[in-house]
């Protein structure tokens, strides 16, 4: 597993750490492979960052990139002392400059909305007044829009926003829930890709004791999705899918789900 592939997969460590998020001192808990991988990213990712400015990074990009060197072990603080563009901006102010030429937060496509706030996350910000915006009430007014827009109409960025907003400790709304445990009833080992499966499992997976009332329908879909996942394992390598991205996705998702991928 390489640097990328762990920029790729972050979203499924954060959902499994999401309450104690700020207090994390390092990678522990990680399988050794995913450890050093960990590693290598925060360094690939610092000299990506310090190679750009924020005119060329795009700050949802941004903020994906600095919630993976936050789960890497960085502390908040060397985040934003130690990890500047090449403007020798921090990600605090990437954001808030981002923040600020958008008349309507409502403008700003629900996925990308969802990495902006593990951005703000990473550096143990308020989501909800992030430099005096509440980013959280146009995240969950987008999931109210889903499949009008272009810019979210599929599953793989609906479950990339509704982890966002499980991570921030923010109540997901049971018609929100009740959407993923819906797209676990129809024929998910055809009707998804691996990525999106293992996406929508995860997110299920974070938000699996937030209602009572819809626990076990939500226990019943990852059982669906894990099922499914393991359908698609290839006997003769072990990989999930046709890539070591599909892989990673499918193999966290597991983990999420708390089923062991290590024998």
């Amino acid at each position: 597993m390489n640097a990328k592939v762990f920029f790729t997969v972050f979203f499924i460590s954060l959902s499994g750490k999401a309450h104690p998020f700020c207090g994390l001192n390092s990678s522990e808990g990680f399988h050794a492979d995913l450890t050093r991988a960990v590693v290598r990213s925060s360094d690939w990712m610092k000299q990506f960052y310090k190679d750009n400015t924020t005119t060329k990074l795009r700050p949802y990009r941004a903020g994906s990139m600095f919630a993976t060197l936050r789960i890497a072990g960085h502390y908040p603080r060397t985040l934003l002392t130690d990890f500047k563009d090449s403007e020798g901006n921090s990600i605090n102010k990437t954001l808030k400059n981002k923040l600020n030429t958008v008349q309507n937060l409502s403008s700003i496509p629900t996925p990308q909305l969802g990495l902006i706030i593990q951005g703000v996350i990473s550096i143990c910000k308020d989501p909800k007044d992030f430099h005096g915006y509440n980013l959280i009430k146009p995240l969950l007014a987008g999931f109210l829009k889903f499949k009008t827009y272009s810019s979210f109409n599929n599953y793989f960025g609906y479950s990339l926003a509704v982890i966002a907003l499980c991570n921030a400790g923010n109540k997901v709304p049971d018609f929100v829930i009740e959407e993923l445990v819906e797209e676990a009833n129809r024929n998910v080992s055809t009707y998804h890709s691996v990525d999106t499966n293992a996406l929508i499992s995860t997110a299920l997976s974070c938000v699996s004791t937030s209602n009572r009332s819809l626990q076990r329908k939500v226990e019943r879909a990852v059982g669906k999705f894990v099922q499914t996942l393991i359908s698609k394992q290839k006997t003769t390598t072990g990989a999930f899918g046709n890539n070591q991205y599909s892989t990673a996705l499918a193999v966290e998702a597991l983990q999420a789900a708390r089923i062991r991928t290590d024998s």
